[in-house]
């Protein structure tokens, strides 16, 4: 949107948004943040995000899971996204989106191995901080155990 006053998107403005419009602030709800002036925005982009990812859950989930393998250096073979979606629909990772103990995530179940369709489930927040304790747990030598004999 611009801020063009002959605009159609300025006419559908309230008058409080079209106050914060010409302070260049986002017209968005109990937003504060500053507009790009050189786009003309009048959302601003931590809003503008915001909306997306709620209109495209699941793409985000997806990609957010593909960075992460990335940065780790894990291989990620769960290509094409439709495929995803698909997958995801048939486990019921797009229903749960809770952000608590019982929240929907996505895990591998061999540790070592690439994201792929036969190494991932659907767990609870609860149940994967479960596994990777009992991971840490297994992989832990204790100090006096370290110690060599002279």
């Amino acid at each position: 949107m611009t801020l063009r006053p002959s605009t159609r998107a300025w006419e559908r403005l309230t008058d409080r948004q079209r106050e914060k419009a010409a302070r260049w602030q986002c017209i968005s709800p109990r937003c504060r943040n500053r507009v790009d002036k050189r786009n003309q925005r009048l959302v601003c982009c931590t809003c503008s995000s915001r909306s997306y990812a709620s209109r495209n859950a699941i793409r985000v989930k997806w990609l957010n899971l593909k960075k992460s393998a990335k940065r780790r250096g894990i291989e990620f073979l769960l290509e094409p996204f439709d495929a995803f979606e698909c997958w995801a629909a048939k486990y019921g990772y797009t229903q749960i989106t809770a952000r608590g103990a019982e929240g929907l995530t996505v895990d591998r179940k061999d540790e070592n191995g690439a994201y792929t369709w036969a190494n991932i489930q659907t767990l609870t927040n609860s149940e994967n901080a479960r596994k990777a304790a009992e991971f840490r747990r297994a992989a832990f030598v204790p100090y006096y155990q370290q110690l060599q004999p002279f």
